[in-house]
């Protein structure tokens, strides 16, 4: 009897060889760290995808300020699947990872007018996001 397939298999397992050609040469797969790398590598590209349609948006609108702040934060997001083939620790990784997504909340927040601006509820996230991926070390 033929094994069902689970349901968005298709898409999953596509994203999870993504990560999987992040995690460097030698570690065991099964490992603790190995999770822990997995854990913040796929944190870092979904979030950071996230933020890719808002270049374009606010490019469009004509709003450049905002746009390179997500232009500068994506390019820190899709550069620590990279540093976690490198070997960097999961907790430094963690680390970028946090921190890079509080100074682009930071800087729209600054830009768009401090308490009042749209995004202020996001920051809500760097906690969930750091406590999810605090334990990586």
């Amino acid at each position: 009897m033929q094994k069902k397939a689970l349901p968005f298999s298709s898409v999953v397992a596509p994203f999870q060889r993504a990560v999987s050609w992040f995690m460097p040469k030698g570690q065991n797969p099964e490992s603790l760290a190995a999770f822990k790398r997995q854990t913040v590598v796929s944190v870092s590209l979904l979030v950071g995808s996230s933020g890719f349609p808002f270049i374009l948006l606010f490019t469009y609108m004509q709003h450049y300020q905002e746009a390179v702040v997500i232009l500068w934060s994506w390019l820190f997001f899709m550069g620590i699947p990279f540093l976690a083939r490198m070997g960097v620790r999961p907790s430094v990784l963690a680390h970028f990872l946090a921190g890079n997504y509080y100074q682009c909340h930071l800087l729209l927040c600054l830009i768009w007018g401090g308490l009042d601006a749209p995004n202020t509820m996001w920051f809500v996230a760097i906690v969930i996001a750091s406590s999810r991926v605090s334990s990586a070390g």
